[in-house]
């Protein structure tokens, strides 16, 4: 492939990689620079779309586990001062009290 070609491929792809909601591939400038090779440089953007995948399905896994749950959050709004409620809050780490304290006097 000629070096304008190789060029116009290597901008393709990288507005291919913007179309899906990533950052720009920042290793674009360092292989037309010569700092990178082009298959380096495909190589670091395969592997942060790996990563934004994973990221993603973790998050979406989350959140799933959230919707599954949030009847307990309602159950806890209903008798937000009751002994129940109180053994339940005592029982979760402080960053987790907090937050469902937040939340039972917040929905």
């Amino acid at each position: 492939m000629a070096p304008d070609e190789r060029s116009a491929h290597a901008r393709h792809r990288a507005g291919t990689q913007r179309g899906h909601g990533g950052r720009p591939a920042a290793r674009e400038p360092l292989a037309e620079q010569g700092d990178l090779t082009w298959q380096q440089a495909a190589q670091h953007a395969e592997e942060h779309r790996t990563r934004r995948t994973e990221a993603i399905a973790r998050a979406q896994q989350a959140l799933q586990l959230i919707t599954e749950n949030w009847a307990t959050v309602h159950d806890l709004v209903a008798r937000p001062d009751t002994p129940y409620t109180q053994e339940v809050l005592n029982g979760l780490t402080p960053q987790a009290r907090t937050l469902t304290t937040h939340l039972i006097t917040k929905v």
